[in-house]
């Protein structure tokens, strides 16, 4: 998603704080200042740049006083600078993944390059804005708006890297997200900030898990259709081929845009040769695919890395494991109207189950989204709106019912559109998931599968909670109730349509 990466320079990317406060500490012992050095915060030590501070010190500009602070940088910079950890290598990957790099810092120009030059990394940066090249530094915002539109970037496809409150300031004035380098452990400014990290590491796969794994087009006056495949149960026996069936003939009636299996695709010891299988019969119909693992997909201990790796390579395929912390199935993907994104669907490993404390006692249930997922599709909701834009809409897609399908019953018949044959198989316990999706007012819909004799529809809060229709021929229950699919449309308005289709 981040095309464009702004980073300050001083703090963020060379750790040069001890060289500022030297060179001040000997420029004042040279040329005695109005009022004490110490009288002067740290924080603003730091964050200003030269001329501004020997303003402060000397009652006025002092442009005499810039040579002595470049001789005495030019002193001491071979003993003081180096690069934060993994600075080289971070660039170098970012550069290699086309994202655009710039600097802006409240640094002097001349010193700014020198630093740059003598770490080796003043190729990496397109442009650098410095302190002369604005009329009012950070924590204005002029820097950050001029490079906004001097190289034509998006708002939302710009992310500033800095380690001061005047950083984060800037990027907040300016409407773009903020992430702080805390390299110091320092709490007091995270507040300051969209985003905190601690390392390069974690700020690179931040910008990985920020990226949709597909960008679907909608075409002018038309919804962008879904078909919502759930627990196919392929088992490599005769009902398979039921079930492909069945995929082929809803397939053929909707002509979906997009089509999406809510997990439980497999459920046997083959489960790797169904996978591939699977990805090799979808390739007929040429139409983005996705899916999501549900709690049957690993039995008889398969692992998720071999089912990963059978279907990989499966034509119109859109998957990504996603941050494995979360599970292996957790990604988005992005709606496009010409230029302008509409709507982002997220899918997500509800896993297979858990222990909750209940009474004090560990209770075994169903798995569940954890916050932390719920807290990453905040954060990305959140990449894409800005204090001038509502943002796009979104819909959530995982396997297992989250709690609040059991708010309703069988005898509330007019809370409900749908079958509604069996008790909700969810988690045992709420979660916070209102909660966080009420952030942001932007879902529209979760859909999910799981339990085969319900597709039953209903809202809370503006959000829609839908069982997909059972897709697979395998039965656990009465049999008679008959297969298909849940049939989405995506308006241009974000709204959604949806009902349920019978093979």
């Amino acid at each position: 998603m981040y095309k464009s990466i702004l980073f300050d320079m001083d703090g963020t990317l060379i750790e040069s704080n001890d060289l500022v406060l030297e060179i001040y500490q000997k420029l004042v012992t040279i040329y005695p200042p109005k009022i004490p050095l110490n009288s002067i915060s740290k924080a603003d030590l730091l964050a200003k740049g030269y001329p501004e501070i020997l303003e402060i010190l000397y009652g006025k500009k002092r442009p005499d006083l810039l040579e002595d602070i470049y001789r005495i940088h030019s002193e001491l910079a071979v003993n003081h600078l180096k690069l934060y950890p993994d600075t080289l290598n971070t660039l170098e990957e970012f550069r290699k993944r086309g994202i655009k790099l710039y600097l802006i810092t409240s640094e002097l120009r001349k010193i700014a390059i020198s630093e740059l030059t003598g770490l080796c990394i003043f190729h990496f940066f397109d442009e650098i804005i410095a302190f002369e090249d604005v009329s009012r530094p950070k924590p204005d915002p002029e820097g950050i708006l001029n490079l906004i539109t001097t190289k034509k970037l998006k708002k939302k496809e710009t992310l500033f890297v800095g380690d001061s409150i005047s950083d984060a300031k800037a990027a907040k004035d300016a409407g773009i997200h903020s992430v702080y380098m805390n390299w110091h452990k320092d709490p007091s400014k995270m507040i300051y900030f969209d985003k905190t990290f601690y390392s390069f590491e974690e700020l690179t796969r931040f910008t990985y898990d920020y990226e949709p794994v597909l960008t679907l087009k909608m075409k002018p006056n038309k919804p962008l259709k879904i078909v919502q495949f759930t627990d196919l149960h392929l088992m490599n026996d005769m009902k398979d081929l039921k079930t492909k069936g069945l995929i082929k003939k809803m397939i053929h009636e909707h002509h979906p845009n997009w089509i999406v299996f809510t997990g439980d695709q497999t459920m046997a010891k083959d489960s790797p040769k169904l996978y591939k299988d699977l990805g090799l019969y979808m390739g007929q119909f040429k139409t983005p695919w996705s899916f999501i693992f549900g709690n049957h997909d690993t039995d008889e201990d398969v692992p998720y890395e071999a089912l990963i790796d059978s279907i990989k390579d499966a034509n119109y395929l859109a998957f990504k494991p996603g941050n494995p912390q979360f599970g292996y199935s957790n990604y988005f993907i992005e709606i496009k109207e010409k230029k302008l994104t509409k709507g982002l669907f997220f899918l997500m490993d509800s896993h297979i189950d858990a222990f909750y404390m209940i009474d004090q006692k560990p209770t075994w249930g169903y798995g569940s989204l954890k916050e932390e997922q719920l807290l990453w599709m905040d954060s990305v909701i959140n990449q894409y709106q800005t204090p001038y834009e509502k943002g796009p809409s979104s819909l959530l897609f995982c396997h297992i019912p989250p709690y609040e399908y059991k708010t309703i019953t069988p005898s509330d018949k007019h809370a409900y559109i749908g079958s509604f044959n069996e008790s909700p198989c969810t988690p045992p316990v709420k979660n916070n998931l209102l909660e966080i999706l009420n952030r942001t007012k932007s879902c529209k819909g979760i859909f999910v599968g799981h339990d085969h004799y319900n597709d039953y529809s209903f809202t809370i809060d503006n959000i829609l909670f839908a069982y997909g229709r059972v897709s697979g021929h395998y039965d656990y229950g009465p049999k008679g109730f008959k297969k298909g699919c849940r049939v989405i449309e995506f308006n241009h308005d974000g709204e959604i349509n949806t009902f349920i289709s019978i093979a």
